[in-house]
């Protein structure tokens, strides 16, 4: 049996594995961010703070569309 599997498109064999690699750039860049700007002087709790707001907000319209 192959990784697409039957009655499934042939994209269904790359989402997968293209969105694994999309998030670990979205981290490493993450990473970076956050190196620069503590080694530029941030307070880490203001930057712990900031991300955690960020994200929250980011992921409040998925919640509200996808929940109901």
């Amino acid at each position: 049996m192959d990784i697409v599997g039957a009655g499934t498109s042939p994209a269904a064999g790359w989402k997968a594995p293209a969105s694994m690699v999309l998030v670990q750039l979205f981290n490493s860049g993450m990473i970076l961010l956050s190196k620069v700007s503590i080694s530029g002087g941030m307070f880490v709790l203001a930057l712990l703070s900031y991300r955690s707001v960020f994200g929250a907000i980011f992921i409040l319209p998925f919640a509200l569309i996808f929940e109901r």
